[in-house]
């Protein structure tokens, strides 16, 4: 009897060991024959961990991942494309809970029209290598989730329709319920070329810790202020670093960059980029100047160690490279350091009444009509004659001169600092690259 006993205790143990589970593949082809006949069914009965693998082709739906990580991934060899079955819906809807950290790969979006391609709103998903094109509305609208958008291709994306039109690649808004955790966004090695907005046509920040680091911004557009990025109200930091910033243009403020409001948090633009961008200030606010490569209104922040070549603002405004704008503020603090700024137009910095709260040193200004212009409001504090090199000559020698003091040419009621005079670097100014793109100035 013993023995038979000890076997049904063995075979009472083996039948309560739970079966393992193991991920699946889904197969979904565009003529239907695939394990399911459209991706939603797969994506209704797949499980956690699951992979839908999209055939070539286009598939005309409206997609809904709720509450399970899932990982959507295009074709290897030819474009799996996904377009909009009704156009008021979005092609991808991200929501569910904070454990949908979904993943979409290798896919072309495309064919929205008035309601954002893909909304997240819910966990941390991750878009990746996918190309979001042809849009006629924001490509990605994050409204409380945490995603990673990286390595993706957004061109042609053209949310510019009337008043108010806010971003056209990537967009990130405040959760319907602002109570939960702060998201977290990470924009990293992406391309925007060519899309329309009103503001902020690459990134536009309402709300959250965004980071937009590694990305390419090239002939972006956008009808009023940030024709690459445009930094509004959000309370947190937002870190733009180590970008390139390319023949975008602003109608009014800010070709590459604007960021504005005095209740926005900390903005830190640093190892940047900006080269031939152009802002055209049509609302003729002079007194604010148009900002070729960038616009600063409110917040706080650093530009620190970017390339600033070649961009231009409005005649009638100034700030050609940086244009500083009318808050004077305890709250609204920069530090302008470090920056090399190349041939802008007539004036590489233009401030106006910032002057009580903003730093500006260590900056290496090269063919500039203008260095700092300075409109006299208010500078008691302002700290532009602290080691900015302006206006070059050349010696016999072959290397470059730079003069740094009190009274630069282009600068005026500055305070009284002490520099080191007659600092000399070996450059090409024919050459940005050779100005040291992402260093500091020496």
């Amino acid at each position: 009897m013993k023995k038979p006993l000890q076997a049904l205790a063995v075979l009472f143990l083996i039948s309560n060991v739970p079966t393992p589970t193991f991920a699946r593949t889904w197969v979904v082809l565009a003529d239907g024959s695939g394990d399911t006949p459209t991706i939603q069914e797969a994506i209704s009965q797949a499980t956690a961990l699951d992979t839908v693998l999209i055939g070539s082709g286009s598939f005309f739906e409206n997609l809904t991942i709720d509450s399970k990580g899932l990982v959507l991934l295009g074709s290897a060899t030819s474009p799996s494309t996904l377009a909009p079955a009704a156009s008021d819906m979005p092609i991808l809807r991200i929501v569910g809970t904070s454990l949908n950290n979904s993943v979409l790969e290798r896919v072309t979006v495309t064919g929205a029209v008035g309601v954002a391609a893909i909304v997240a709103t819910e966990g941390s998903p991750v878009i990746r290598n996918c190309v979001l094109r042809d849009n006629r509305a924001i490509a990605i609208r994050i409204q409380g989730a945490s995603p990673d958008v990286i390595g993706n291709t957004f061109i042609d994306n053209d949310n510019w329709t009337t008043w108010p039109s806010f971003g056209a690649s990537v967009a990130v808004f405040p959760p319907e319920q602002e109570s939960g955790p702060v998201p977290q966004v990470r924009v990293v090695g992406n391309s925007f070329t060519g899309n329309r907005s009103g503001f902020g046509s690459a990134l536009y920040v309402e709300y959250g810790v965004v980071a937009f680091t590694g990305n390419i911004a090239t002939e972006n557009w956008c009808e009023y202020d940030g024709g690459a990025i445009f930094l509004w109200q959000s309370p947190h930091e937002v870190t733009v670093e180590n970008n390139m910033f390319t023949q975008n243009i602003a109608g009014d403020h800010g070709g590459a960059i604007a960021a504005w409001n005095t209740s926005g948090g900390p903005a830190n633009i640093r190892m940047n980029l900006f080269w031939n961008n152009h802002a055209f200030g049509i609302d003729g606010r002079g007194i604010q100047g148009s900002g070729g490569a960038m616009s600063i209104t409110g917040r706080s922040g650093v530009v620190m160690n970017n390339t600033i070549v070649s961009n231009t603002g409005s005649p009638v405004c100034s700030g050609d490279g940086i244009s500083l704008g009318t808050y004077n503020s305890a709250s609204v603090q920069w530090s302008i350091c470090n920056n090399i700024l190349v041939n802008n137009g007539i004036t590489g910095l233009s401030c106006a009444s910032y002057s009580d709260h903003t730093t500006v040193g260590n900056n290496l200004f090269f063919e500039q009509p203008k260095c700092v212009w300075l409109r006299p409001v208010r500078m008691s504090n302002m700290d532009a004659g602290r080691c900015n090199l302006c206006r070059p000559r050349v010696l016999r020698s072959g290397k470059w001169q730079f003069f740094c003091g009190n009274k630069l040419p282009g600068l005026r009621s500055v305070r009284s600092n002490r520099c080191v005079s007659n600092p000399r670097l070996r450059v090409d100014p024919r050459s940005p690259n050779d100005l040291g793109w992402n260093q500091a100035p020496v």
